[in-house]
């Protein structure tokens, strides 16, 4: 799991718009398969190459409530991209990681992004990321 910390995926070394020159894509969810992180990250994986000047990041929350305790997500985006043949891809630099962000810096990450997605297979009774964004 990413239990605070920054997981560097793919093969960035640095952080979407640090440089200024990356075309980032944010999202901003928890991590659960209602949420559609696998038809994100596939997409992305096959649109997508290591020399397009793009990248993902995904701010992530890990549901704490499901049996066995939160999801191991780098196992899990590993299984994905065995699962659906992905390996030989050169796959443009994505970002995952659950830090705690403060309500009022939220609106930092949004304006250092230049496009939302939201691959929600279905929302409950809030969708308050697409509202942020």
């Amino acid at each position: 799991s990413l239990p605070g910390q920054l997981a560097w995926l793919g093969c960035a070394t640095s952080p979407p718009g640090t440089c200024g020159q990356c075309f980032t894509f944010l999202s901003v969810f928890s991590w659960q398969r209602r949420k559609g992180w696998d038809i994100l990250l596939e997409a992305f994986f096959r649109e997508f190459r290591s020399s397009d000047n793009v990248s993902l990041l995904i701010k992530t929350s890990l549901p704490t409530f499901v049996h066995g305790g939160p999801p191991n997500v780098t196992e899990q985006v590993d299984e994905l991209i065995r699962r659906r043949g992905l390996q030989n891809l050169s796959r443009a630099p994505y970002f995952i990681f659950d830090d705690h962000i403060p309500a009022q810096a939220m609106p930092h990450l949004y304006r250092a992004s230049d496009a939302f997605v939201l691959p929600s297979r279905g929302e409950g009774g809030s969708a308050r990321p697409m509202l942020e964004a």
